[in-house]
């Protein structure tokens, strides 16, 4: 078998496809045990014999170690070796698949497009890309499987550019410790993510579809959940670990299962802009909690526990439905307490 898939390398290596050339991007993979082999890629980054090269061939300015980062530019990171660690491509009309030949980039931002697609050639970035930041790229934009290759992302970025679905393959993305979804048109994450062992921060604001964070379920280790200005009617369960809680502007009405998401170690909780009635006594298990932010709500009375959380150095609890008796007594109570207090 070794001696047949062999000779299909070499019997594969000489012909000339004809339908692997021209303006179309075909690919084919043929797989065996011991072999890999990729024809019809029409991106050769032989022709570039430097990163130097690479950013000279784009069609458009890009300015070089600039002092500070430009918003309305491209601009390029180059260390001392002349290598090519960050690219960052403003308002340009295309990707150009030349930038994944650098082979040394780390940080990888696109910016302000109309209507960009992220080319398969992606995957090429796998062994180095550590950041990948796409904004405002595109009112619909989806996600090439390639890049769910890019197993070194620790911190993927995707804001504002009509995102639809998360596919599952996002659990391939072993090192990812931030993701930020911010402003898509998520409705339902997948149940894969939990998966994520070093996930840390998750961000999913201003996705206004989506009602559930159900699918967290089992994550163990995210410290910062922030999904905030979505449609969430209630929060999830058996989130563990969590340190920082950020789920304001909701539809939050009751806060059942708030002892399976905090712990000794949450910091802060922010539930502001929702419509909760009453806070559970079981925010007593946040014993380390300093900043707790339950402004406009719903909120008639203030639980005994709150008092004994001795940690807390900020509460706030503005346009809630105290009666002027509760706030009487919750400012009578605070006195003796180091807490700022804000009704």
């Amino acid at each position: 078998m070794r001696l047949f898939a062999l000779i299909l390398v070499v019997l594969l290596a000489s012909w000339t496809l004809p339908w692997a050339s021209g303006k179309n991007n075909y690919a084919i993979y043929f797989s065996h045990p011991h072999i890999i082999l990729c024809l019809g890629s029409q991106l050769d980054c032989s022709i570039y014999n430097s990163n130097k090269a690479i950013i000279q061939s784009l069609p458009f300015r890009v300015d070089i170690n600039p002092s500070v980062n430009l918003s309305g530019s491209s601009y390029v990171r180059v260390d001392y070796g002349g290598r090519v660690t960050d690219l960052t491509l403003t308002m340009v009309d295309s990707i150009p698949t030349s930038i994944f030949c650098l082979d040394s980039l780390k940080s990888l931002t696109i910016q302000y497009g109309t209507s960009l697609t992220i080319p398969p050639e992606i995957a090429r970035l796998r062994s180095y890309l550590t950041s990948l930041s796409l904004i405002k790229i595109s009112s619909s934009l989806t996600l090439p499987s390639e890049l769910f290759n890019l197993t070194n992302l620790v911190s993927l970025s995707i804001i504002s550019c009509g995102l639809e679905t998360l596919p599952d393959a996002i659990s391939q993305l072993s090192a990812l410790n931030e993701l930020d979804l911010t402003g898509n048109r998520l409705t339902s994450i997948p149940v894969t993510l939990a998966q994520i062992f070093l996930l840390r921060t998750l961000v999913l604001n201003a996705n206004p579809g989506l009602t559930s964070l159900d699918n967290l379920q089992g994550t163990q280790f995210l410290w910062n959940l922030n999904a905030s200005n979505c449609f969430i009617d209630h929060l999830p369960m058996n989130v563990s670990n969590t340190g920082v809680i950020e789920l304001n502007g909701n539809q939050l009405t009751s806060l059942a299962n708030l002892e399976t998401i905090i712990s000794d170690i949450t910091t802060v909780i922010s539930l502001k802009n929702n419509n909760i009635t009453v806070l559970p006594t079981t925010i007593r298990k946040a014993t380390k909690l300093e900043i707790l932010d339950l402004s406009n709500n719903q909120l008639t009375e203030l639980p005994e526990v709150v008092y004994s959380l001795s940690a807390l150095k900020t509460l706030i609890l503005s346009k809630n439905s105290f009666s002027r008796l509760e706030i009487e007594w919750i400012q009578g109570r605070f006195r003796t307490m180091s807490a700022v207090v804000i009704l």
